[in-house]
């Protein structure tokens, strides 16, 4: 069963980076940055598989994983943010990474482990500012309704890829977060799909575009 959700998930990735790469032309910056996000965590996810199979260990793969996906995710949201609230959202990468080799040089985590604080924050931190972004968007002035905006769905979907799912691993026994990380390949596959949805935001205004030429 792991392994079906786990090959479901990542069928969903790419398909979903397929999407992206079909509407790159009319895609603005942050978009393509989540674009090369997805493309990221597919190859993530690929040598974590291959690294599991050739020597057993992947968890510091993983674990350094969330050094370079939490700054993304920050620049890809600075973009939709004004003023302090986006200062502060640059400045919230350098001060996860802090964080997190702080903790593992305290001993608090673990480079080398499961990484359950490593995450817990990162699911925390990007919580915040999905719902940042998601008050400033909806705040804003805008041409049409907020569910046809690309903005809008991105937010949601990456709620979904990275704070719906801190339940799973935060602060519980390591046997139940095996026992229920099928529940965080769920909440995965579903930021996928909402991540297509935005997508096709950005293809069906292309194509208006098109149309009024």
């Amino acid at each position: 069963m792991n392994w079906i959700m786990v090959g479901i998930g990542d069928f969903t990735n790419v398909l979903t980076i397929g999407v992206g790469v079909m509407v790159w032309k009319s895609s603005p910056r942050p978009v393509r940055i989540l674009t090369v996000f997805l493309i990221l965590n597919f190859l993530i996810d690929m040598s974590a598989i291959i690294m599991g199979r050739l020597i057993g260990y992947n968890l510091i793969l993983l674990n350094l994983y969330h050094f370079i996906s939490y700054p993304l995710i920050a620049v890809i949201f600075a973009h939709w943010l004004d003023g302090k609230a986006r200062t502060l959202t640059l400045l919230s990468a350098p001060i996860y990474i802090g964080l997190c080799l702080y903790m593992h040089f305290s001993g608090m985590d673990d480079l080398l482990g499961p990484g359950k604080y490593f995450h817990t924050i990162k699911g925390l931190m990007v919580g915040l500012i999905v719902l940042g972004t998601l008050f400033v968007l909806m705040v804003r002035p805008a041409d049409g309704p907020i569910s046809s905006k690309a903005p809008f769905w991105i937010t949601i979907g990456t709620f979904f890829l990275c704070t719906c799912g801190v339940a799973v691993y935060a602060a519980i026994p390591e046997q139940i977060t095996h026992e229920l990380w099928y529940i965080h390949t769920i909440c995965i596959i579903i930021a996928y799909l909402i991540y297509i949805r935005g997508f096709w935001c950005l293809r069906k205004e292309g194509y208006r575009a098109t149309q009024m030429i």
